[in-house]
């Protein structure tokens, strides 16, 4: 009986992982899954961390609506990438998704990010166990 419940689980979470994969793909920004889905100590109860990077707002409302529709647990952490970049050297969560992420789709270039991530390592930047140490 518990096998059957963790083998249904599983595959619940593997069709919300490809659904989640098909609505990002649908639009023009760079998606980065993070956190315990990212990392693969995901529990049956967890949900997905998303970074997105837009440009158009209103194509990011329409891919939010798809993701409300489908019923997928996300959290989404929405960033044009001017404010991604102003925000990468004291967001933790940005830090994280950059690190540790999975890239979902890239429609707009990471490249300015993971350059700045590097400026900062280089500056005395790392990830301990729980968090950051930003100078």
């Amino acid at each position: 009986m518990l096998r059957g419940f963790l083998r249904r689980m599983v595959e619940r979470d593997r069709k919300r992982r490809k659904k989640l994969e098909e609505i990002v793909k649908r639009y023009d920004v760079t998606a980065v899954l993070f956190g315990s889905r990212a990392r693969g100590d995901a529990t049956p109860a967890s949900d997905y961390d998303l970074l997105l990077i837009y440009e158009d707002s209103s194509t990011l409302e329409r891919l939010l609506g798809d993701l409300r529709e489908a019923r997928i647990p996300v959290d989404v952490y929405s960033f044009t990438l001017e404010e991604a970049l102003e925000a990468l050297p004291y967001s933790t969560l940005i830090l994280d998704a950059l690190t540790e992420g999975i890239v979902l789709k890239e429609s707009l270039p990471l490249k300015p990010l993971t350059e700045k991530l590097k400026s900062l390592k280089r500056r005395g930047y790392r990830r301990v166990e729980g968090g950051w140490i930003i100078r």
